[in-house]
């Protein structure tokens, strides 16, 4: 799935190397497709679109039931707390119409006044950032990495959809907004406001949908009223749902502070936490367990390290050395050796590592590897376990375990869902032939994002925030994912993935493999 960083008052990512083992928005040129050559302006679906039939019910009929959450966690709670739901007259971005007929169905488009902000009476928009220039860097980053083309995948969807007849009456129309790599290298937060006015004043949409990386879209979306799906994988907690929200809504990960929890009870039930040898490798000659936290010197990375280092210590185990970096390419390339050399002196056995994006890793580890320094690594779906699998000494893999909400992290891939099927096919018809699993997870996260779209719309029958919003509500306990397990979606937990795998490095075939069944995240 996409990965991306955290947002809000933090220096700019190196935007390349982030979109390199971030998983971003699948903006890269893939095999045979078709180069993306769209900028700033809309994308109109409407046209003869794939012969594939869009479902009538997007929450699909697969839905596990929802697992109750608490409402107003206390401050500290590892819950999914995050600020209630707006009411109409309140949210801000609510249309200012005339009241809907009481006595007509909340879906009824006849109950829609006919514009308002996103839509009109044809069409509702989507704000989409784009980042079309990517393909021009990879070459001197040297990683085979394809995530796909984000602009070609939504362009499949919309057609397919729109064939079926769109949402509430109207033809769902895409607002692409494009932005250089080089500005985003330079100034993340400008690219980010840039994004912000282009969707509430240049042409408002209803809803914006963030793949990108490096790019805090929430920040500054926030006072227009527009709710946004990160759909990529930045690190938020319960505080920055509530400072971000209340229309922040994550696709392709969880809350951190409850995937942080649960990461320590699945490691722990998975006997991670034996001794280990550092100097081999192995657990011949294992020592007693010392952990390091490795995380991003941000409010995000600072709060999650704590997590982490509070679960470690109640599960009975030291936490000897927690490291914060640079979130910054510059970090990455000068920290990670001091890191390296920090969590050695200190004794370091088992390494927690939840990053922004994979590429830290890669220093890490190659200067770990330079140390002969081997210690166990607890890891999640942020670490793109396939892609250390290309990238990373292997030896430094060897007792590595983790959980993955993502199906295509390891192997053997669970058979796709209905759902995940029904996405395959809008890809296939349309021509797109994804051939990694990376490839396939983003283009059923891009499909999940719009089917999610639909689904709030249609439950909350209109397009504004606070109907958008209510629909969530409304969807969350049924709408079952492509692109993961199961949705944990409710009114008090804006974060999609509701249940994990167990996963770890086999070295007899130098890949992760899946263990057990799957755990509810809590």
């Amino acid at each position: 799935m996409y990965r991306t960083v955290r947002r809000g008052g933090m220096p700019a990512v190196g935007a390349v190397l982030v979109c390199v083992l971030g998983a971003c928005g699948t903006t890269l040129q893939v095999g045979d497709r078709p180069a993306a050559t769209s900028e700033a302006g809309q994308l109109s679906a409407a046209g003869s679109g794939p012969a594939v039939t869009a479902p009538s019910d997007p929450t699909g009929p697969a839905a596990r039931p929802l697992r109750p959450t608490s409402g107003g966690a206390p401050a500290g709670n590892t819950g999914r707390r995050v600020p209630p739901t707006a009411t109409a007259s309140t949210a801000a971005g609510a249309s200012a119409g005339p009241p809907r007929d009481a006595g007509r169905p909340p879906s009824d488009p006849a109950a829609i006044p006919a514009t308002g902000p996103g839509w009109d009476k044809d069409d509702v928009y989507l704000g989409i950032p784009t980042e079309n220039d990517a393909p021009g860097t990879l070459p001197g980053v040297g990683i085979d990495f394809s995530p796909g083309n984000l602009n070609d995948d939504v362009a499949a969807l919309l057609a397919a959809f729109n064939k079926a007849g769109g949402v509430l009456g109207r033809k769902i129309v895409a607002v692409f907004h494009n932005t250089s790599t080089l500005s985003i290298e330079a100034n993340a937060t400008s690219a980010a406001q840039s994004d912000c006015e282009y969707f509430s004043q240049d042409h408002r949409v209803s809803e914006a949908i963030n793949f990108l990386p490096a790019v805090p879209l929430p920040v500054c979306l926030k006072p227009t009223g527009i709710p946004d799906i990160e759909a990529g994988s930045p690190l938020i907690g319960a505080a920055e749902y509530q400072q971000w929200g209340p229309y922040l809504y994550t696709l392709a990960e969880p809350n951190v502070d409850v995937i942080a929890h649960t990461m320590v009870q699945r490691l722990s039930a998975d006997g991670f936490f034996d001794k280990w040898n550092a100097h081999t490798g192995s657990t011949s000659g294992g020592t007693t367990v010392k952990v390091g936290i490795l995380e991003p010197d941000t409010p995000a990375g600072s709060e999650l390290a704590e997590r982490l280092a509070s679960d470690v210590r109640s599960a009975g185990y030291d936490v000897a050395k927690a490291f914060s970096y640079k979130d910054s390419l510059d970090g990455y390339t000068t920290e990670m050796g001091s890191a390296v050399l920090q969590f050695a002196a200190a004794g370091v056995t088992h390494v927690l590592n939840i990053p922004p994006i994979a590429l830290e890793e890669l220093f890490f580890y190659d200067a770990a590897s330079q140390q002969h320094y081997f210690p166990r690594s607890g890891v999640t779906s942020f670490s793109l376990p396939n892609q250390q699998v290309a990238d990373l000494p292997h030896k430094e893999l060897v007792g590595e375990v983790g959980i993955s909400w993502t199906p295509t992290d390891a192997s053997p891939v669970p058979a796709p869902s209905a759902q995940a099927r029904q996405c395959d096919a809008y890809a296939k018809a349309a021509g797109i032939r994804d051939t990694t699993g990376l490839q396939v997870e983003n283009f059923r996260g891009v499909c999940d994002a719009i089917r999610l779209f639909v689904a709030a719309a249609q439950a909350g029958g209109g397009f504004t925030a606070a109907d958008l919003a209510a629909g969530m509500a409304k969807v969350g306990a049924r709408f079952a994912p492509a692109s993961t397990y199961s949705s944990e979606l409710s009114a008090s937990n804006h974060g999609l993935p509701g249940e994990v795998r167990d996963f770890r490095f086999d070295s007899s075939c130098t890949c992760m493999k899946y263990f057990g069944g799957l755990h509810p995240i809590d």
